[in-house]
Order: C-alpha cells, then structure tokens, then sequence
C-alpha cells in the first residue's frame, strides 16, 4: 500500500439522505465504495472523504 493520502470533498446533486442512500447503494460494496473522480488516483492510496448533500449537510465520510 502507498503512503499518500489524497483527500476529496465533494457535494452531490441529492437533496435528502433517502436518495443519497438510493443513489449510491450501487457504488457501495462489502468493504469498498467506487467514486468517480477527474483525476483518479493510483491503486494503493489512501483516501479521505467526505460527501455532502446538496445542501452542504454531510451525509457519508471516511
């Protein structure tokens, strides 16, 4: 695994956390999630996010 760590902060169309959870239960696995980014990172690095509703409220981070 490398040592970086990138780190994205990003707000979503959804305006509830019900259709946050509808919209991204497809992206969501066992042990992993997929975000689609413009620069995607390199296998192995770390992450830190944070998704918020369209509001600005957070609605998933880790």
């Amino acid at each position: 695994m490398s040592d970086q760590v990138a780190a994205i902060r990003a707000k979503t169309r959804y305006t509830t956390m019900d259709e946050f959870i509808h919209g991204y239960a497809s992206r969501f696995g066992e042990r992993d999630i997929f975000l689609a980014t413009r620069s995607p990172k390199e296998v192995g690095v770390q992450l830190r996010f944070e998704l918020m509703l369209a509001s600005g409220q957070p609605a998933f981070r880790g």
